[in-house]
């Protein structure tokens, strides 16, 4: 009986350890610093960037988006939808070195652990047609 009974509390102490996890906001997982590329063609070098996302007190994901290399202003990104296993978001307007103009953009990723990866859209804002390409980016601050 006394077996048992250690076997029913060590479940239960596992299944209150799973609910925690499931009650953790979405956003925390996703917070910390991402480096990453995008790429327009499989074959270019890629734009190297950082992501710098925070989880504000209102549990929304929002962030910012700096250029390796560049002295442009960092890129308010806004965490649109929000899943357990993909986010989007949307920034801009601001200067894409990727298109080489202006532009407001999308993006779609997918992550898991450490790891990010999606694709992106950048819609010049002078008009013309959207650029899209992809992107991978490894988490290298934050907690998992």
């Amino acid at each position: 009986m006394r077996r048992l009974t250690s076997c029913l509390f060590f479940l239960g102490v596992a299944a209150c350890a799973r609910g925690e996890r499931a009650a953790e906001p979405l956003a925390t997982r996703l917070a910390g610093t991402w480096e990453g590329r995008s790429f327009v063609v499989a074959t270019d070098s890629g734009v190297p960037w950082t992501y710098v996302m925070t989880v504000g007190a209102d549990g929304a994901l929002t962030g910012s988006l700096t250029f390796a290399g560049t002295n442009q202003p960092p890129v308010a990104m806004r965490a649109a939808v929000l899943t357990d296993s993909t986010v989007s978001w949307e920034l801009g307007p601001f200067f894409s070195p990727a298109v080489g103009a202006e532009v407001n953009s999308s993006a779609v990723a997918r992550y898991a652990g450490d790891s990010l990866w999606g694709t992106f859209e950048a819609r010049p804002t002078a008009g013309g047609a959207p650029v899209r390409g992809t992107f991978r980016a490894k988490r290298t601050q934050g907690a998992m």
